[in-house]
């Protein structure tokens, strides 16, 4: 069974999941803005090794604290798309130039594609590319739980913004268009705000 922890207090409000199984207790962290103490803390009272630091994407929000997350959870790999390099590595495409700072991110350890997998002792996630808020932004997918982490790409009743550096409208309607036909009783924790199902989304956008 895959469990989900969330920590809400993030830049710019963002999201941090602590998501680990059952059997195996190994686990994965989604997004790095919120700051890693409280994370490490839960992670060891609950005893989870913590295999993979995974960026959505690489804006400010969710990647200001990668660094400091691989110091925390040792042994841990960084891991995102291989089209985000040219996001962390560019302070205007990250953003993090608009919040005063030039900062420029750590390149992943494993670089992830369409369909690649991340293993949780015998539950495995599922990338699923959905460029368009920035060129490699992911979703990780597991279908055995029909639960999903879809970063900035998709909201509860919103979606992310195409505006800055590399954003590609087109591109996010697209990646939308195709969340959207996935189980309807998909569970998905998104980058900001709560939770949702795809189904709930499906009858916002009446499609």
């Amino acid at each position: 069974m895959l469990n989900v922890q969330a920590f809400d207090q993030g830049l710019l409000g963002s999201n941090t999941f602590l998501v680990w199984d059952d059997a195996s207790l190994e686990g994965l962290i989604v997004d790095c803005g919120n700051r890693p103490e409280a994370v490490k803390t839960f992670a060891s009272c609950k005893g989870i090794r913590v295999r993979y630091i995974v960026l959505t994407h690489g804006h400010y929000d969710h990647a200001e604290y990668a660094e400091i997350y691989k110091s925390a959870f040792a042994g841990a790999m960084l891991v995102c798309h291989r089209s985000e390099k040219p996001v962390l590595a560019d302070p205007q495409a990250n953003v993090s130039e608009l919040f005063g700072t030039e900062n420029v991110y750590p390149y992943p350890d494993i670089e992830l594609e369409e369909g690649d997998s991340l293993a949780l002792g015998e539950t495995e996630l599922t990338c699923i590319h959905t460029p368009g808020h920035t060129p490699g932004s992911i979703c990780l997918y597991c279908e055995s739980e029909k639960t999903m982490f879809t970063g900035d790409t998709l909201f509860n009743m919103g979606y992310g913004r195409t505006d800055f550096k590399h954003g590609d409208e087109r591109a996010l309607i697209a990646s939308l268009l195709r969340l959207l036909k996935m189980e309807p009783e998909t569970v998905f924790y998104s980058g900001h705000g709560g939770s949702s199902t795809v189904g709930a989304q499906k009858t916002f956008y009446g499609v």
